[in-house]
């Protein structure tokens, strides 16, 4: 329901909602970094503890 709801605001008002869009997108890219950072942080765990 959320998504849909979302999606129904930004087609009539794109200019308003275009900064909003803009930094979703940021915060998944920074999230897909963090997650990256943690895998490469977790490796070196692994190979500390072997």
């Amino acid at each position: 329901m959320a998504k849909n709801n979302t999606i129904k605001r930004i087609i009539p008002h794109k200019q308003q909602n275009k900064s909003r869009c803009k930094t979703i997108l940021v915060t998944k890219t920074a999230q897909k970094r963090i997650q990256k950072k943690e895998k490469i942080i977790q490796k070196s765990i692994d190979l500390y503890v072997k």
